[in-house]
């Protein structure tokens, strides 16, 4: 039973994505050109269970493609119905501190599935996101790789003030934009700027900035890159992409690596962030 359901919700997910993107036309005008239509299986004949599990599955794609649902609303008039109401804050997350919808709980859900692994020489060694105390607002252990917790501390989530114990190293910051868009109007404010240039489907991206600086103003930044780009490079090589937000403040990079030298440079380029799109390609090759 639980094969079959399987089999069905990933056909009808693939099928309603291609209806939605491939020929967004009104249910109506469909049943007119093609009559034998209606002798077929419709969405709306299938049981409520099922129903739910269609609809989960086809936001859960859609996020995963495009970082939101809106295609979903061109299938046909129901489903733009069910789009508009039950994409409402109605489910609770202990990770964040307001409920979360369901295109926003599918985003969490994709975020928590990426890792960051270390690699270096024939040592190779994952962090899950999803194993940190909060996926959202969560410290990588660096403290078994040497020097480089020293030098450096990777994030989850977006700085929101100065760390006592962060003063004299290199802050990374893996956000998820979803969470930046929730706050931009309260903690993170100092992202308004360069949200509107932040596309949906960057569904992450990746900040820097000096553990000493007071500002939350002073930041490099990277928010062009898609799941497959992030996962190709190291942290290092994404850095020396990233853009200065203010350009009267010394770019992080350069900054940084004239006061923590080459050993520095060299650890940082041994982590890379792999997404969950990356990680199934990887297992099905």
């Amino acid at each position: 039973m639980i094969y079959m359901l399987n089999n069905i919700k990933y056909f009808m997910a693939s099928l309603v994505i291609t209806i939605a993107i491939a020929i967004p036309q009104k249910s109506q005008a469909m049943e007119v050109e093609n009559k034998e239509a209606s002798t077929s299986t419709c969405f709306a004949d299938f049981s409520p269970d099922i129903k739910g599990i269609i609809v989960q599955e086809c936001f859960f794609d859609q996020c995963d493609t495009f970082g939101n649902i809106n295609n979903l609303k061109f299938v046909c008039k129901e489903w733009k119905g069910i789009v508009e109401t039950i994409n409402t804050p109605l489910i609770n997350n202990p990770f964040y501190h307001s409920p979360l919808n369901l295109e926003e709980s599918c985003l969490l859900d994709l975020f928590c599935k990426g890792k960051l692994i270390y690699k270096k020489d024939n040592t190779e060694i994952e962090f899950c996101i999803a194993k940190l105390t909060n996926p959202l607002a969560g410290t990588f252990d660096l403290s078994k790789f040497g020097d480089a917790g020293n030098n450096f501390s990777i994030h989850t989530g977006y700085r929101t003030g100065k760390k006592a114990e962060n003063v004299n190293k290199v802050e990374i910051w893996l956000a998820p934009r979803f969470i930046i868009k929730k706050e931009l109007e309260t903690s993170a404010y100092h992202f308004k700027d360069i949200f509107s240039n932040w596309k949906p489907n960057m569904k992450v991206a990746l900040f820097w900035t000096w553990g000493g600086w007071d500002t939350l103003n002073w930041y490099d930044y990277l928010i062009s890159e898609n799941s497959n780009n992030l996962s190709k490079n190291n942290a290092y090589e994404l850095w020396k992409k990233s853009t200065a937000h203010y350009a009267l403040h010394p770019h992080v990079h350069p900054y940084c690596t004239f006061l923590l030298g080459p050993t520095f440079t060299s650890l940082v380029s041994c982590f890379v962030f792999k997404s969950k799109q990356v990680l199934e390609t990887i297992t099905q090759g």
